[in-house]
C-alpha cells in the first residue's frame, strides 16, 4: 500500500490555477466537491447566456436602423401628403419600441457579464483568503485517476537525468 502524500500549500499556487479556470485551484487544495464545482457551474450558464442577448441586440440594432431609415425615406417623399407623412412618424414610433428593445438586451447582456465578473472575483478571493494554509493535504492533480510524478536520478557517470512516471492513482 502506498503512502499517502501530503503537502502545505501556498496561495500563489492556488491563485493562479483559480484565476486560469475557476475551481481548479480549489480542487487543488482539497476542497469539498461543492467548493470546487460551484464556480464554473454557476458560471457556465451565465457564459452561455450572453451570445444569445448579444444576437438579439445585434438584431435590435439592424431593425432600428432600418425603421430610422424607412421613416427619412418616408418624410423624404410625403412633400405635403398627409397619408405618407403620418405613416412616416408611425415607422418613427416603431423605431423607438426597437430602441427600447436594443437598451433591454443591452443591460441583460451588461448584468450577465456583471454576474460573471462578480462569481470570477468571489472566486480569486476564496483561493487566497478561505483556507488554512499552514495545514497539509493530500496532494491533488487535475486528473484524480493519473498521477504524475517527477524526480531526478543520478546516472552512472555521474549526470542527473530527469524522469516522469506517469500511471494511475487507484487500483482497479
Amino acid at each position: 500500500m502506498r503512502k499517502r502524500q501530503t503537502e502545505t500549500y501556498r496561495w500563489p499556487q492556488v491563485l493562479w490555477r483559480s484565476a486560469l479556470l475557476p475551481g481548479w485551484g480549489q480542487y487543488y487544495r482539497g476542497d469539498t466537491w461543492y467548493r470546487y464545482t460551484a464556480y464554473p457551474v454557476l458560471m457556465l450558464p451565465l457564459a452561455l447566456a450572453i451570445y444569445p442577448v448579444y444576437q438579439e441586440n445585434q438584431k435590435s440594432k439592424r431593425d432600428y436602423d432600418s425603421q430610422i431609415l424607412n421613416a427619412l425615406l418616408l418624410q423624404e417623399v410625403s412633400a405635403g401628403d398627409e397619408v405618407v407623412s403620418l405613416l412616416a412618424n408611425n415607422t418613427l414610433l416603431e423605431a423607438e419600441t426597437k430602441k427600447g428593445r436594443i437598451n433591454s438586451t443591452h443591460s441583460l447582456g451588461n448584468a450577465l457579464t456583471l454576474g460573471i465578473g462578480l462569481l470570477y472575483l468571489v472566486n480569486i478571493v476564496d483561493a487566497i483568503f478561505f483556507f488554512d494554509y499552514s495545514k497539509p493535504v493530500e496532494k491533488r492533480t487535475l486528473f484524480p485517476l493519473f498521477s504524475i510524478h517527477s524526480k531526478q536520478e543520478v546516472l552512472p557517470d555521474q549526470r542527473l537525468q530527469d524522469k516522469v512516471d506517469i500511471g494511475f492513482r487507484k487500483a482497479f
